[in-house]
């Protein structure tokens, strides 16, 4: 549904979508299971081609299980975040787009 809204935001103006990537799970979760991790790698792939690329460790680090200690999350940002910082020049010339045209980062097939 992240990814619609951002798609789709396009349409209504807004030029520069994106979500945070969560690396954390509540503790009541207790575990960062294959499952968790696949969708964090998810965020994480999502991200590396929209306007911004961030993480954080949710409202109440405190309480959450984070996956800054797990080997495959690890990697996995790595990736993804090296796949977002080469496509630098690409997002300076989409951000002018977007500035000068209006043009949303993400866009639609449709445009």
């Amino acid at each position: 549904s992240v990814l619609n809204g951002i798609v789709n935001g396009g349409f209504s103006g807004f030029t520069y979508g994106h979500c945070a990537i969560s690396v954390a799970v509540p503790r009541t979760v207790n575990s960062l299971d294959n499952r968790t991790k696949e969708m964090m790698c998810r965020w994480m792939e999502m991200n590396a081609f929209t306007a911004l690329f961030r993480t954080h460790d949710g409202e109440t680090p405190d309480e959450t299980v984070s996956g800054y200690g797990d080997k495959y999350l690890l990697k996995a940002l790595a990736r993804w975040s090296t796949v977002y910082a080469t496509l630098a020049e690409y997002r300076i010339r989409i951000f002018n787009e977007a500035s000068f045209r209006g043009y949303p980062v993400v866009r639609h097939p449709v445009l």
